[in-house]
């Protein structure tokens, strides 16, 4: 419709990171003192929603990928620190799924409705999925079937059948 705003619109703090953040070169460390001072805010409390925002565009834009120094900062990672950083991804994923499987094992279901048992059990079964395939031995079942492995064959090897 004509005339109306964007549901999504980039904060001005947002917008400040983003062009701090892309001036940055490969081992760069922006401070959060620096962020702080480019944004007249607290990018670790009041402002973090702008520093996740910025990296997510820059990630998204230019390919950029940074981590966290605790304490310190952002880092622009080299594609070899990105493959490290990925560890502690697949980390947050297992332990989000073990805490909604923990969860979905907490709901009594006998007072439940037919549909709501069926989305706690299909919320049981994925989060159970994704806990079993992010496990250390699942990974290195992945690792062992080679890079180029289909979906197909990823099942399979984290089944641990033998092809």
């Amino acid at each position: 419709m004509p005339g109306k705003r964007p549901l999504f619109h980039l904060s001005h703090e947002s917008t400040l990171l983003i062009a701090a953040l892309r001036k940055m070169s490969v081992g760069d460390v922006l401070t959060y003192e620096e962020m702080n001072e480019t944004i007249a805010g607290d990018v670790q409390r009041s402002q973090r929603f702008a520093l996740c925002t910025a990296r997510k565009r820059l990630m998204t834009e230019d390919q950029a990928h940074f981590g966290t120094i605790v304490g310190v900062g952002i880092k622009r990672l080299d594609e070899a620190e990105a493959v490290e950083s990925l560890d502690l991804d697949v980390s947050k994923v297992r332990s989000g799924a073990r805490r909604v499987h923990r969860k979905t094992r907490l709901i009594d279901l006998a007072p439940l409705a037919a549909t709501e048992r069926a989305k706690v059990a299909m919320v049981q079964t994925l989060s159970a999925i994704i806990e079993r395939s992010t496990s250390n031995k699942a990974q290195g079942r992945l690792l062992e079937a080679g890079e180029n492995v289909s979906l197909r064959k990823a099942f399979a090897a984290l089944s641990g059948e033998k092809k």
